[in-house]
Formats: C-alpha cells, sequence, structure tokens
C-alpha cells in the first residue's frame, strides 16, 4: 500500500503521516507548497508519478471565519479540487479518503447526528465541505470522514480551536 497525503502540514495531514511512518506504510506527504491542488495537471501529473493506493486530501481551509471572509477562496481549496481528486482517482483506480466536518449539520437536532441525517450547513465551511463530500462519492472507491474538530502537533505550527481554549485558560480567561 502506498498513500499519498496532500496537506500534509495541517492536524490531520501530520498525524496521518507520522502514523505512516510509525508503522511502516508507504506514504509520500505533500504540502500545498509541494502541490497546488488547485490545478488539475498537476494533480493528474503527482498521481502518476506518485501511483498511491489511496489519496487521503487533508488539504484545505480549516475554519468558519476564514471561510466566510473569502469564499471564493474557500471553494477553491476545499471544493473545487475534489472535483479533479475524484474524477481522477476514479479513472485510476484510487482510493480517495476525503475529510469533513460536524459542520455540515446545522446543530439544531436534539441527539447525535447519524449518517442518515440530511446536512444543513449555516456557514461558507460546511458549505464547502458538504460539497465537498457529494463530489468525493463520484469515485468509485472512497470514503468521507467527519470530524468535529482536532488537536495535536501540526508541521505548519498553527493552532487549533482546542489549543486556542488551552491558551485562554492559562491566561486566566
Amino acid at each position: 500500500m502506498k498513500i499519498l497525503v496532500l496537506g500534509c502540514t495541517g492536524i490531520l495531514g501530520t498525524a496521518i503521516t507520522q502514523v505512516c511512518d510509525r508503522d511502516g506504510i508507504n506514504c509520500v506527504a505533500l504540502s500545498h507548497e509541494d502541490l497546488d491542488i488547485r490545478n488539475p495537471v498537476a494533480l493528474m501529473y503527482t498521481l502518476r508519478q506518485v501511483e498511491p493506493t489511496a489519496v487521503v486530501n487533508a488539504a484545505g481551509i480549516v475554519g468558519i471565519n476564514v471561510c466566510e471572509d473569502d469564499p471564493l477562496r474557500a471553494f477553491s481549496i476545499n471544493t473545487i479540487p475534489v472535483c479533479y481528486l475524484a474524477d481522477l482517482c476514479d479513472k485510476l483506480g484510487i482510493m480517495l479518503v476525503q475529510p469533513s466536518t460536524h459542520n455540515v449539520f446545522d446543530g439544531t437536532k436534539d441527539g447525535y447526528y447519524t449518517e442518515e441525517d440530511l446536512p444543513r450547513p449555516l456557514q461558507i465551511y460546511g458549505t464547502t465541505r458538504y460539497a465537498s463530500e457529494k463530489i468525493a462519492v463520484k469515485c468509485a472507491t472512497h470514503y468521507v470522514v467527519r470530524y468535529p474538530t482536532l488537536f495535536g502537533k501540526r508541521i505548519n505550527g498553527r493552532s487549533a480551536f482546542p489549543d486556542k481554549i488551552i491558551d485562554w485558560v492559562k491566561e486566566g480567561k
């Protein structure tokens, strides 16, 4: 098995890369500096060169505020490249793993959301992720994984929401 991780410097990409390294899984990890996922020609070239068994698309703009501030950029990174990836992975027989978020839901349900619940995003971030889910399923072999929030070390050094909470507690806020 060979895994291609796109967005290797974020929390998810960092964690997957570390697990692959630890477990001896062949992994090619690329950051946005290595590959512009908005470029379908570059994506095709990379997939043909790497010949992965699976692609984990951990690339993206994460966070409600940043996506609300620049919706076009959010769609250009979180959604449009998934069109290319789903098509290319399907044609090349590669599994596509597309992460998503609980923000595809409006939060009004009393209880836990399930796969059967209809998404209803209320902001741009959730909308871009829901659109990416709908596109990813066009690949014959795909997984869509929704998570509420991630925390942990990441190569790019940015902080996530749980990190901010810890900082606020330390500051006495």
